[in-house]
């Protein structure tokens, strides 16, 4: 009989190694790929949120007692209550195909309020 003092890897040894690397690494590449993802899709909501954010300020500037949507309600503070006229603004945009939307309501003084069109009990 003849022993070998060299030792090796056999074939099949050499194959499951492949097979366990291959699976690692494909591992690897999915999860960073989902960051990938998940960045890209946050940059996407921001960046619709910012311009949401955007309209709605224009429109606040631009709001008025001659709007349509302009409607009544009464803020109560420490037992005195304030009717306040405003405008309701709606906006909507969409983030990766779903629809984000936000409603403001903007107070309008109006002339006939005491004080100069400050909002007085």
């Amino acid at each position: 009989m003849r022993f070998s003092s060299e030792r090796g890897f056999t074939f099949i040894e050499v194959l499951v190694a492949v097979f366990l690397l291959s699976l690692v690494t494909v591992v690897i590449v999915q999860i960073y790929n989902s960051g990938l993802f998940s960045i890209m899709v946050s940059g996407n909501r921001t960046e619709a949120l910012y311009e949401l954010q955007q309209e709605l300020e224009m429109a606040t500037l631009t709001a008025s007692p001659t709007s349509n949507n302009v409607e009544a309600f009464a803020i109560r503070v420490n037992g005195t209550t304030f009717n306040v006229h405003g405008d309701r603004i709606y906006k909507e945009v969409s983030v990766d195909g779903k629809p984000v939307s936000a409603t403001v309501v903007v107070a309008i003084p109006s002339d006939d309020v005491p004080g100069g069109g400050h909002l007085v009990p």
